[in-house]
């Protein structure tokens, strides 16, 4: 935890990791479409936490609209939750595409973020690959502290075992008439449920499993318990629009009686 380090050691994990994501080899796996030229004109910028939290700050604000901004807490007393050297040696690499954010001594030694892009936002794969792509350059630079019983230890004790956390933002009309039944949907299929109060139908899912299985096997299970819920929330629009297009068909359907005509 980066709380408890020293001035020299920010120093060091601050300048290892950098020299990492600023490298060839992590440029390669987050632009694996890019040809050398363009790998060596650079992968992406290195922000201190003094850059982030200054007023205004044009990148703390794209990082937030793209989902990857974490929660900083610069509050007077700081230094008990980030210790006595914030902001320190802290700060985050934010990818040239703006889809990646890795932030460094923030609470972890490293808590890296990723997202889809707003134009596809669904493509959950495309993240997983990224994510994939890069954990396999930066396992072969660092050795991570794990527990035989728990996994990769982490600040956050919420992300023990592979540390991997997806989070889907979802809007659910139908299913959102019966909040407390999607509640107890999304947590039978492994999946906290929350909502803010002032966007109703509007919903967040994450995983709750990451100790004991492997990376994959959280992708696919959180992928598939998302795709059940999606898929029930088209079933119940469309069984609704087939009893509506009923009820309007009865409604106005014209009945065939005969004419009354006088003698």
């Amino acid at each position: 935890m980066s709380k408890s380090l020293s001035v020299n050691q920010l120093e060091n994990v601050e300048r290892i990791l950098t020299s990492i994501f600023m490298s060839a080899e992590v440029g390669r796996a987050l632009f694996p479409t890019a040809n050398e030229k363009e790998i060596s004109q650079g992968n992406g910028t290195y922000y201190t936490i003094n850059e982030i939290l200054e007023e205004p700050s044009e990148i703390r604000s794209m990082l937030e609209s793209n989902g990857l901004l974490i929660p900083l807490w610069n509050i007077p007393d700081s230094d008990r939750l980030h210790g006595k050297h914030w902001p320190y040696g802290r700060g985050v690499f934010v990818s040239n595409a703006g889809n990646l954010a890795a932030w460094i001594n923030v609470l972890d030694h490293l808590r890296i973020i990723t997202c889809t892009s707003k134009s596809k936002a669904g493509n959950i794969g495309q993240i997983y690959s990224r994510i994939y792509r890069l954990m396999n350059v930066i396992d072969k630079k660092l050795m991570y502290r794990i527990d035989y019983n728990f996994g990769f230890l982490s600040a956050r004790p919420t992300v023990l075992g592979n540390t991997l956390k997806f989070k889907f933002t979802l809007k659910l009309p139908q299913l959102f008439k019966e909040p407390q039944n999607l509640q107890h949907l999304c947590q039978v299929r492994g999946l906290n449920y929350s909502h803010k109060i002032e966007t109703p139908a509007i919903i967040s899912v994450s995983n709750q499993r990451t100790i004991g299985i492997t990376e994959i096997q959280t992708f696919d299970d959180f992928t598939t318990a998302v795709a059940n819920i999606i898929q029930l929330e088209k079933d119940l629009e469309m069984t609704n629009s087939i009893h509506i297009a009923a009820m309007f068909v009865n409604i106005f359907r014209k009945k065939k009686t005969p004419l009354l005509v006088e003698e």
